[in-house]
């Protein structure tokens, strides 16, 4: 589904769209149910250079307008950027940014995850994790946020799963436009001391 910039709850110069079954599928990055794992939901500015699955696109509209041009731009920009296959590609402008989601009896555990702080000189970032769990079709959020730092190549525990970073690509503007900025994860293994119950 597509909102436009008009729509009255959205702000005026972002489509806001929401995607089912493209790029989630390696972790599963809702909090919803099964019926909402492949959901993403993406904000998109004019000009923005995007992640979806394992392409690059680059999005323009005028706010006027009723239509947004995407053009896919992977091949483009091969030599500066490569997303990976079979990885969750967390970005900035992803609406709901969760981890692999971890069940005990009937509670089902998460964590949100935010994206703090690209470095400007190394292949790092400092993200801030936040447990949620869900019950009884209720959500409970922590307000507490535990920040890690992330280097591209290395690992992440979080939880019962260990991750691999891939790659970090902040935030930046080039000639072709603004690249939203992401991280990108695949899951390495389910940490065998805390396992999580299917």
């Amino acid at each position: 589904m597509l909102k436009h910039p008009k729509h009255p709850i959205v702000k005026n110069d972002v489509w806001e769209l929401t995607l089912r079954g493209i790029g989630y599928g390696p972790l599963m990055s809702s909090h919803r149910g099964d019926d909402w794992v492949n959901n993403k939901v993406l904000e998109f500015r004019s000009n923005d250079i995007v992640p979806i699955g394992s392409e690059l696109y680059h999005v323009t509209f005028d706010v006027n307008d009723d239509f947004i041009t995407v053009e896919r731009i992977t091949e483009k920009l091969a030599d500066r950027f490569k997303l990976s296959t079979n990885c969750e590609c967390i970005s900035t402008n992803l609406v709901d940014r969760y981890l692999m989601a971890e069940f005990k009896d009937d509670v089902k555990w998460s964590d949100r995850v935010r994206l703090d702080k690209f470095s400007a000189t190394e292949s790092s970032v400092v993200v801030s994790t936040s447990p949620e769990w869900e019950a009884l079709y209720r959500v409970t959020r922590s307000d507490e946020w535990t920040a890690h730092t992330l280097n591209s190549g290395g690992e992440w525990a979080v939880r019962g799963f260990t991750y691999q970073v891939l790659s970090i690509v902040p935030p930046q503007d080039i000639p072709e436009g603004h690249v939203v900025g992401w991280i990108e994860l695949r899951l390495k293994e389910q940490n065998p001391e805390h396992p999580a119950v299917n």
